[in-house]
């Protein structure tokens, strides 16, 4: 049996979309990200680029797609699992596909503010324990528009 699921769990990896499992809390395009203090022992992370984030915990209403960056502070309590979907956001910026993160159903972090560039990092946002990093792919297009063309606002 554990030599199935091994066989199903690389394939659905090898097939690059994974189901989020509920909700996500941010659907984004991500440009770079910048690992606080740095990349080995990230404490805060600063991600770049559009965002349509959920408007509360349990919800499945989201913000209007924005460009900026999202500020968040590494939780305590799930340190390895938000690391892990850190180092996967560090993966996929500036290759211009879409994707979803985090738990919608997470009290933490739903309703994360998407900040303008001008803006100093200050007093980072929980980060949204949860779903993986998930590709959208061909799924969700009208959130996959309104992100590009809030990508190339000026």
């Amino acid at each position: 049996m554990k030599t199935l699921s091994a066989a199903l769990l690389s394939l659905v990896v090898a097939a690059g979309t994974i189901s989020a499992s509920g909700p996500v809390a941010v659907y984004a395009i991500v440009d770079k990200v910048i690992f606080e203090p740095n990349e080995t022992a990230p404490q805060r992370i600063q991600i770049w680029g559009a965002f349509s984030v959920a408007a509360q915990p349990y919800s499945t209403n989201y913000s209007s797609a924005q460009k900026g960056y999202l500020y968040y502070t590494l939780e305590r309590s799930s340190e390895q699992a938000t690391r892990a979907t850190w180092v996967d956001l560090k993966k996929v910026a500036g290759t211009g596909e879409a994707v979803g993160f985090g738990g919608g159903f997470s009290t933490s972090g739903a309703g994360a503010r998407v900040r303008k560039s001008a803006e100093k990092p200050d007093s980072p946002d929980a980060f949204p324990v949860g779903n993986p990093v998930v590709r959208l792919a061909s799924s969700h297009p009208d959130i996959v528009a309104n992100l590009r063309k809030a990508l190339e606002a000026k």
